[in-house]
C-alpha cells in the first residue's frame, strides 16, 4: 500500500481524495514556494534620484523573489510606483538579483526587505 497523504486542495467540483495533477490547486507533494533566505538591504540614490543594488543569491537558477520597499513608514510590494519614483527588480539571473530605483528622491536611502525562494522562476 502506498501512503498518499499531506495537504491537498482540489479545483471546484473535483474530489480532493481522488484528484491528481491539473485538478489540484495545491499539493504538499509538489515543490511549493520554499524560502531560502529572508534578507534586507538598502539602496541610496544619487543626486538624480537613481540607484541600484546587486545581490548574489548563491543559486544556480533564477529564483522567485518577493520584495518590499519602505517609504514614508509604509512598505510597498515591488514593483512599486511611489510618490518619489519607481522601484523594480531590474532583473534576476542565475547569479544575481538587481534592484533598481528610477527617479526616486535624490540622495535618499531606501530600505528593501526581500524573500529568495528555493523555487526556480518560470522561463
Amino acid at each position: 500500500m502506498v501512503l498518499d497523504y499531506g495537504l491537498k486542495i482540489s479545483k471546484l467540483g473535483e474530489d480532493v481524495l481522488t484528484a491528481t495533477g491539473e485538478n489540484l490547486l495545491l499539493t504538499s507533494k509538489r515543490n511549493c514556494l520554499k524560502i531560502k533566505e529572508v534578507a534586507t538591504t538598502t539602496i541610496t540614490t544619487d543626486g538624480s534620484g537613481n540607484g541600484s543594488r546587486t545581490i548574489a543569491h548563491g543559486l544556480s537558477f533564477r529564483p522567485v523573489v518577493i520584495a518590499f520597499v519602505e517609504e514614508s513608514s509604509a512598505w510597498y510590494l515591488f514593483p512599486a510606483f511611489l510618490a518619489s519614483g519607481g522601484l523594480a527588480i531590474d532583473y534576476i539571473d542565475t547569479t544575481n538579483i538587481v534592484f533598481d530605483i528610477a527617479l526616486g528622491s535624490a540622495s535618499t536611502t531606501y530600505n528593501i526587505f526581500y524573500y529568495v525562494s528555493e523555487t526556480e522562476s518560470a522561463a
